[in-house]
């Protein structure tokens, strides 16, 4: 049975709705069918999927954290009930001498939580490469990148962005839009991109996030390439998603 005709209100209701269900029902053909010709509400889709497989991670860690707490207190209590008194003091001298080293670490990490968004610097390997505005051909060349900026490189150019511990090479033939630095967050419009993560970088046709470690992705004639090069990296579009690790790789298209 053919699906339904869907409009882009319909479409965007159902991928609200549909979100994370399982099932191949008259309205999830109806709105694969409505992503595969609609790109704007695709792109949406591909966000949703994104920022709900990013929550479900974060959950994830967060449920693993409050698991290993409840073992580390049932430890200490277990140690602490068979202690004498002296190592219960030498227990508590001990947490005395840490408190001002993790004081220091619970600010750096707020800091690097709620603090100044990481620089984004754009260093040109070989040019010319295109900016806002301008074109660079001087090798060398560092100029800051703010989040909504693009660049491009001509063919046989490349260059180098860098956003904190996460640093991407350009190759020739290269487009990227500069979404968010923390994390790295990338809109690619074609090229070849080699990256350490963390990162995420979307495109028309699927998203891949690089948790950590190193990939290779390539990108023409809406065909995306993924190639896990160490580390591990996840990717999905309309048709769901998977991890992969060092020496696999994936294609997404329409």
């Amino acid at each position: 049975m053919s699906p339904a005709y869907l409009d882009c209100e319909e479409a965007l209701r159902l991928v609200h709705r549909f979100l994370g269900e399982e099932g191949e029902s008259v309205e999830h053909l109806a709105l694969r069918e409505h992503l595969e010709s609609c790109r704007p509400c695709h792109s949406v889709y591909l966000d949703s999927v994104g920022a709900a497989a990013a929550l479900g991670r974060a959950r994830r860690r967060l449920r693993e954290e409050g698991e290993k707490n409840a073992r580390r207190a049932t430890q200490r209590r277990l140690a602490l009930g068979g202690a004498s008194p002296p190592n219960q003091r030498r227990r508590r001298n001990l947490r005395i001498l840490f408190l001002p080293a993790l004081a220091i670490f619970a600010i750096v990490q707020f800091q690097n939580a709620f603090g100044a968004a990481p620089r984004a610097d754009l260093a040109v390997i070989s040019g010319p490469v295109a900016m806002p505005e301008m074109l660079i051909e001087q090798p060398g060349t560092v100029l800051p990148m703010e989040r909504g900026d693009w660049c491009a490189t001509a063919p046989g150019a490349s260059a180098r962005l860098v956003v904190g511990r996460s640093e991407v090479h350009l190759g020739s033939l290269t487009r990227v839009m500069l979404e968010d630095t923390r994390p790295l967050r990338l809109r690619f419009g074609q090229g070849t991109l080699v990256l350490n993560g963390p990162a995420t970088v979307t495109s028309s046709v699927g998203v891949i996030e690089v948790a950590e470690g190193r990939a290779r992705l390539t990108f023409e004639n809406a065909i995306l390439n993924a190639e896990c090069l160490s580390g591990r990296l996840a990717g999905w579009n309309t048709e769901g998603g998977r991890e992969f690790v060092a020496g696999e790789e994936a294609v997404f298209y329409y």
